[in-house]
């Protein structure tokens, strides 16, 4: 069983990964409510599998010319300065108060997405 989980919660977070809208929470779901993984390794593991899934998204993106390079850039560069500073506060953040914060944060967004209209900024 433990096999078909990891299998799905894999093929879903590329699913939602590739369509910008969150793998990493499908996965991490996956990983912590069906197979009882603490939510620090769990964000471990989604760290680790994204890596390829995103890479292999962003080469098909960049052929579709879906991408503003100037933008991905400055995200890219702030991206890597917050990376060091999310890995030292996950290990000083007790895990409930991750796990509270993330749970808002999908809240607040699906909240938008239900409510809002979406205005399409590309």
């Amino acid at each position: 069983m433990e096999i078909f989980i990891l299998i799905l919660s894999g093929f879903l977070s590329g699913i939602f990964g590739s369509l910008g809208v969150g793998g990493g929470g499908v996965l991490i779901a996956f990983l912590t409510f069906f197979l009882e993984f603490s939510y620090k390794s769990a964000a471990g593991l989604n760290l680790l599998s994204f890596i390829p899934i995103a890479l292999f998204s962003v080469i098909i993106y960049i052929k579709q010319n879906k991408v503003d390079l100037k933008k991905a850039f400055l995200m890219i560069v702030s991206g890597l300065v917050g990376a060091p500073i999310g890995v030292i506060l996950n290990s000083v953040i007790d895990t409930s108060i991750i796990s509270k914060i993330l749970g808002a944060f999908f809240i607040a967004i699906s909240i938008k997405s239900l409510f809002f209209e979406s205005t399409d900024k590309s």
